[in-house]
This record gives C-alpha cells, structure tokens and sequence, in this order.
C-alpha cells in the first residue's frame, strides 16, 4: 500500500511545528500502524528542502508500508514566476523487495507552459539513469501536474514514456498517476474528500487519489 501525494508548501523551520510528521502521525494513528517499524515517512524533516535554492519546503512526502532501501529528491531548475520561491521538484523511493520505484512531484502552476515541460525533461533523465542502474525495474509516478486534463495522457506518453493509469475525476483534474508499464487490474481513480485519513478535517485543496492494483 502507497500514499503519494503533494501537500501545500510549508517552511518548516528549526524548533517550529513540523506539519509533515503531524500528518505522518495521523496516517499513523488511523492506519494502527507504527512509523518505523510498519509505517515509512518519505520526505519529511527537511528531506525535500534545498533551503539554498528556495525559501518553501516542496510539498511532497509519501508514506509507505514497506521500507524503502534508497530515498532522494532533486529540485527543478526549470522554474519561473511565484513558483520560483518554493522548491518544487520530485521526491522518490525505491522499494527493492518488489523492484518498484514510487515518485511524486509537483509542477509548476504559475508561468507559461513550457516551463512545465521542461519540469517534466528533468524527471525523464533521472528516470531513464535510474532504470540504466536498475533493468527491470516498475515506475510510478504520481502527483499535481498541474496540466490539463485532456492533454496528460498524451505528455505522460511523449515526455516522460509513461502511460496514465488513473482515470480523471473530472475534467479539471490535476492529480494523475502514471506508470511504465501496463498494470492488470489497475481501477480507475476514487474521488474522495481531501481529509487525509478520512477524519472529516481538510487537509488539503485536492482530492484523496487513489490506485489499487492486483496482485502489485
């Protein structure tokens, strides 16, 4: 089971409340699961944070059920306008028990398309490194793509190699998961109410996106 997603940008700073691991612990708390023995925070306590580079933290963190043997993230060059002051980029983790990389990001929302593409350039090289390094290997990628909807499947495809495998909630729809090869059993994306765990309580503008997958 993977939690994927793009929270709102925050700047955790040093002695302050860490907004990252108050949700990790909720997921945790809902899930009855233990972070760091059955539960696994990916992004958080500064890992998706370049402070050189921008004043916001990123956004993204991923919770995950099994332990991932590598983790990183990497900041997009390709960046303009108020997007500039945030560090958006993509965070992964690299689960090798089941060969399977899981990767989140962000793109640009503000400034003229291109940008976004360019975004998209800088993921498809550390994608293509990484499945050099690791043959085989099964790639998710999930996340605020900030695209249009009708146009996603198609990028996905030309850009990053990847096919959609969610089904837009609806036409405005920003959030997608994508992958590298074809899943069976792959269902089509849940619209929930952006609460988190479910408790009632917004913790984000998007919606909850979810992928169950047979036998994955």
């Amino acid at each position: 089971t993977y939690a994927i997603g793009a929270l709102g940008a925050v700047l955790p700073l040093p002695g302050r409340w860490d907004p990252k691991s108050h949700l990790a612990e909720r997921v945790a708390r809902a899930s009855g699961r233990q972070i760091g023995q059955n539960l696994f925070v990916v992004g958080h306590r500064g890992e998706s944070q370049e402070y050189f580079h921008g004043l916001l933290d990123s956004g993204l963190m991923m919770v995950l059920s099994e332990r991932p043997s590598s983790t990183g993230f990497a900041r997009y060059i390709s960046k303009s306008h108020s997007d500039a002051w945030a560090n958006k980029g993509y965070l992964w983790a690299y689960l090798e028990r089941s060969e399977t990389l899981l990767v989140t990001t962000h793109l640009q929302a503000d400034g003229p398309q291109q940008v976004k593409l360019d975004q998209l350039g800088e993921l498809r090289k550390f994608l293509d490194q990484f499945l050099m390094d690791h043959p085989g290997v099964t790639v998710f990628v999930a996340g605020d793509f900030n695209l249009q909807t009708g146009r996603i499947a198609e990028v996905a495809n030309e850009v990053l190699g990847m096919k959609l495998v969610t089904t837009p909630s609806s036409p405005c729809c920003l959030d997608h998961v994508l992958c590298n090869v074809s899943r069976p059993g792959v269902t089509h994306t849940e619209d929930h109410t952006a609460s988190g765990v479910r408790d009632g309580v917004d913790l984000s503008d998007h919606p909850l996106v979810q992928l169950r997958l047979d036998g994955g």
